[in-house]
Formats: C-alpha cells, sequence, structure tokens
C-alpha cells in the first residue's frame, strides 16, 4: 500500500485548479491508498473499492462546515469545532465524489470564532485557528480545506472469448487457428495469468502459440507443435487489455465433422477468476474433408521446336497404364507456342498413398532426344513435400511420385531444344 498526499495550501487558485484538473484525469490510477484532496472538482473511482471518505486529512487542516456530495447527492455535512475528532462516511464503490467548502461560500457568519476573527467574509492568516483552516494566500485570502479518501485498488477483471479462423475447418487444409481473446478491466493483471485449453481430438498444435505484440514477452511454458494441450501455458502479470492468444491448429483426417472446444483462463490478480463463468469459452466448429488429391500436368516449350511439326503429349502413369484423359494431353501450336487448352492432362483425381509417374511422349515425329527437359511441380494445398523445381528430367525414366491425403499437385514439363 502507498499513500499520495496532494497539498495544495499556499497555492494560488490558479494552481490549485490545474492540480485538481490533473488528480482528476490521473487519480483512477494512481490512488493506492490515502490521498489528500482539495475542495472542489469532481473525483471518479471506478476502480477502487472500499472507499472511507474522511474530513480531515494526514494532519492537513479540514475545513468548517464542509458539505459531502457522492454522485452530485449531498450525503453529509462536516462541523469540527477546535480540531475534534474529524467524522468518515463510506461510499459506494465506483462513486463520483466532490466536496464544498462552505466556509468559502459564507464567511465568518458560519464560522464557530464569530465576526470578529473575520476580514471581507474569510479568515484573516493571523486569525486563523490551528487545526482547523488551511490557508491560501494567492487566490485574494479564500479559506481552502481537504479532505481524505482512502479506498483499495480493485481487483483486475478478466473475461475469455474464444474464436476461430474459419467458422469450418477443412481437414490438412493450412493456416487455421482458434484464438484467446482476455478482456482486463481495471487491469492491467497483478498476477499470472494461467490457460487451460485441451484441444478437440484429431485437433494439435501447427505451430508456437504466439500472443499480441502489445503483451510482447509475457507467453511462457506453451508447447510447440504436435500438443493437444496448453496446459502449462501463462501470461506474466502486468498484462494489459485486450490479451490476444493465436493457436494454429492442424486438424487431421480422423477429426469428427464437428468439434467442440472449450478453453478457460484463471488467476491475472482477479479473485472470481476460476476458468469458469466468465473466464471460461467454448466454440463450435465444422469440419469438411480435404479436397480430393489431384495431379495435372502442363506442357511448355523453352524456345521454338526443334522441327516445326513437333508435337507433345503428357501423361500420368500407374502401373504403366495412362489414367489422365487424353482429349488435351498432346499440344498444338507451332515455333515455342502451345496452344491454350492443349498439352495438359487436365485434373486427375489421384488416390492418396498411390505411385505414379509424371512423363511424356513424343507426337507428330517428334524426337525427344533432340531436347532438354526440366520439371517443376507445386502442391497448392501445402502438404506435398519434396517437389522438384526445375529439376532435370528424363522423360524415358519419368518422375515418380505419390501424393498424400489433400494435395494438389501441378507441374509443368518444360522441353528446349
Amino acid at each position: 500500500m502507498r499513500s499520495n498526499i496532494y497539498n495544495i495550501a499556499g497555492m494560488s487558485i490558479f494552481r490549485a485548479v490545474v492540480l485538481m484538473l490533473f488528480m482528476v484525469v490521473s487519480l483512477g490510477s494512481a490512488w493506492a491508498d490515502t490521498i489528500c484532496v482539495p475542495y472542489g472538482g469532481f473525483y471518479n473511482f471506478s476502480s477502487y473499492k472500499n472507499i472511507t471518505v474522511s474530513y480531515a486529512c494526514n494532519n492537513q487542516k479540514p475545513l468548517y462546515y464542509t458539505q459531502l456530495f457522492v454522485n452530485d447527492q449531498l450525503i453529509g455535512w462536516n462541523t469540527p469545532q477546535g480540531c475534534t475528532a474529524p467524522g468518515t462516511a463510506f461510499v459506494a464503490d465506483g462513486s463520483t465524489i466532490r466536496f464544498l467548502s462552505k466556509t468559502g461560500l459564507y464567511g465568518a457568519n458560519y464560522s464557530p470564532q464569530g465576526l470578529g476573527n473575520a476580514f471581507n467574509g474569510y479568515y484573516t492568516p493571523s486569525s486563523v485557528p490551528a487545526c482547523t483552516l488551511a490557508w491560501d494566500d494567492g487566490g485574494g485570502g479564500i479559506a481552502e480545506g481537504f479532505m481524505s479518501f482512502t479506498g483499495t485498488l480493485k481487483n483486475p477483471a478478466l473475461s475469455l472469448r474464444k474464436t476461430a479462423s474459419n467458422s469450418i475447418f477443412t481437414q490438412l487444409a493450412l493456416d487455421q487457428y482458434y484464438t484467446l481473446t482476455v478482456t482486463v478491466v481495471g487491469g492491467p493483471t497483478t498476477a499470472v495469468v494461467s490457460i487451460l485449453d485441451s484441444l478437440p481430438a484429431g485437433i494439435s498444435t501447427s505451430g508456437a502459440v504466439t500472443i499480441n505484440s502489445t503483451n510482447s514477452g509475457k507467453l511462457s511454458g506453451c508447447p510447440a507443435a504436435g500438443a493437444t494441450s496448453l496446459a502449462g501455458c501463462t501470461v506474466a502479470s502486468g498484462a494489459v487489455t485486450p490479451i490476444v492468444i493465436t493457436i494454429p491448429v492442424s486438424v487431421s483426417l480422423n477429426t469428427a465433422s464437428s468439434v467442440v472446444n472449450t478453453a478457460s483462463v484463471s488467476g491475472g490478480g482477479d479473485t472470481a477468476c476460476i476458468g469458469s463463468g466468465v473466464c471460461q469459452s467454448n466454440i463450435t466448429t465444422s469440419v469438411s474433408p480435404p479436397p480430393p488429391t489431384t495431379i495435372v500436368i502442363n506442357k511448355s516449350l523453352g524456345s521454338n521446336r526443334a522441327n516445326s511439326a513437333d508435337q507433345f503429349t503428357v501423361q500420368v502413369l500407374e502401373a504403366g497404364n495412362v489414367v489422365n484423359a487424353t482429349t488435351n494431353s498432346t499440344t498444338t501450336g507451332v515455333g515455342s507456342t502451345v496452344s491454350a487448352g492443349t498439352g495438359t492432362t487436365g485434373t486427375y483425381k489421384a488416390a492418396s498413398g498411390t505411385s505414379y509417374t509424371l512423363t511424356e511422349a513424343g507426337a507428330n515425329g517428334a524426337n525427344l532426344a533432340q531436347y532438354s527437359s526440366t520439371l517443376r511441380c507445386t502442391d497448392s494445398s501445402g502438404l506435398q513435400t519434396g517437389l522438384p523445381s526445375n529439376a532435370a528430367f528424363s522423360p524415358s525414366t519419368g518422375y515418380a511420385i505419390t501424393p498424400v491425403d489433400g494435395a494438389q499437385i501441378s507441374c509443368v514439363i518444360t522441353n528446349t531444344p
């Protein structure tokens, strides 16, 4: 606990007003125990609880006839006489508080010392009774006073929301993830936040769990790729709202068509946040099967044909047999041109786990020995690894490939005389 004392005795009215305005803006984060404030102004303690108001403060001098307002309602008067014990009042959490000095309004008519100790309705410096008034000589001799507001900083209030990158996850697809968003009211957190999240059957982490840049460096203990639980994953104290945690996931072929994922958080200084209620969140996500496994071969020429009549036929072979559609598999065109829509196997629906050979044959009298060839393949799904990239290619042996589930393989055979 720490104590902050603001004393505006001896300040001018201008300086005092500036201080009060500063306090109105900043008290919500600075005040942790007891604070002395001047009369006037509004003080909003929305981040604090167990608030007590006292009519004297840390040996500062209270005013006679002080009015206390809470949320703009007058709730009491203070009339201490000659250093009598200050009165106190309890105020609802989060109230907006101010107090006004009746001395400043009515002067000596309401002073216990009588008119003889007043000058133009205010106390003169020589007549200020000990322990009753604070004097500000910069504002024309206006008596001012202090009050004590004592309270405890409210515990941060945490809540959790879980979302998914897509309303429908796709088995084997890339770039899918869950997101945990922790909102912290009255933050930052004052203790470690623990994360619990057991992923549904068939789903596991596909990479590192990350946190948003605002809370960079505060995430620790989270698993690497291949985990099915975030047990041990924590966010260090001092995190500010929002805390956004991204969980990249792999969705395997044995994942059910609909999955429910429940996550929870606890701690952070919120004694009510124990992994239930607003600190728990779940999401239901549909799961679709992966796209069909496919292979397509297209033909390209690096320069003019060795012979103007040369054409080429691309092929997908299974056990030596052509399995692709042959309607457009042979090229047409002259020079280095392959006419659009020709020289392609089209999209062949392959069986994952089956071995295929990608190759070509000469057509219309073309002698493939007159050409050097390269093969380039890509997988738009990102699932097939080890694909050739402009690798030397021999049509006589071809290129053997065994596609994995969901792979969408596209290859180009390029011939150059």
